[in-house]
């Protein structure tokens, strides 16, 4: 009898605070199909806005594609790196992007500093392919690490926020 006594109270608490819990909105398929709808409109306008920006600052958007993608490629061959399988970074820093991915840069860099910063990361790409390809872990590393190091500053002096760098 003491044990109901002491519990009647929780059931008390336990239904106010069942009443402050909303309905569940995720069965309102109007409501979510409208909260959809307004998130694709709001990419779009993004995307809008970044190729506007993009063309009034003389970029054009298959040159900074052609970045992204060479940023991607470069942030893979580090994860493979870091997985020690010097062959898949031999074969995919010695692939065709890089020829792709230096042009775009050299479009893109407007100054000497930038120009250099340039110079200098396609230089470590070619040092970490040749590393890679020879089995030189640690110097492999030391290329790759000057590669983002000079990507970094070639896109701050270049005016560019890339992701992943």
């Amino acid at each position: 009898m003491a044990a109901m006594l002491s519990t009647a109270p929780l059931l008390l608490i336990a239904q106010r605070a069942s009443a402050l819990i909303p309905a569940n909105d995720d069965e309102d398929e109007e409501l979510v199909s409208k909260a959809k709808a307004n998130r694709q409109k709001r990419i779009v306008e993004e995307k809008d806005t970044e190729q506007d920006f993009a063309k009034s600052a003389g970029y054009n958007g298959i040159t900074l594609l052609t970045i992204e993608r060479g940023v991607k490629k470069l942030a893979k061959s580090g994860s493979e790196l870091e997985a020690g399988d010097l062959s898949s970074v031999a074969k995919l820093v010695s692939d065709s992007w890089v020829a792709e991915f230096k042009k775009a840069a050299d479009s893109v860099a407007t100054n000497a500093n930038a120009k250099s910063a340039v110079s200098s990361a396609f230089s470590s790409i070619s040092k970490l392919s040749s590393s890679a390809q020879r089995g030189d872990s640690s110097g492999a590393k030391q290329a790759f690490v000057g590669a983002v190091s000079s990507l970094q500053s070639w896109a701050s002096g270049s005016g560019l926020q890339v992701k992943g760098l």
